[in-house]
């Protein structure tokens, strides 16, 4: 694989959530707006929310312009 191909399907973390369930709802906005998207430290961040930051959730390099758009939307209302 090229770098220019490696480089934009690498996971970039977009947001950070207290709450999985709205880390694993944000998830399936992204997703039903075709955009992949991943949820990390679910389990970490139930036993040590302050530690790890939150339940994050990532997607690929080519896809964070359109996802923080999508993002700023929902937070906006």
């Amino acid at each position: 694989m090229s770098n220019s191909n490696a480089k934009g399907n690498q996971p970039v973390v977009l947001a950070s959530f207290l709450d999985p369930n709205e880390a694993h709802i944000f998830r399936g906005l992204l997703e039903n707006e075709g955009i992949e998207a991943f949820v990390y430290h679910e389990r970490s961040a139930t036993i040590m929310p302050i530690t790890v930051s939150g339940v994050q959730v990532a997607v690929r390099e080519k896809d964070l312009e359109l996802a923080r758009s999508l993002l700023e939307e929902i937070r906006s209302g």
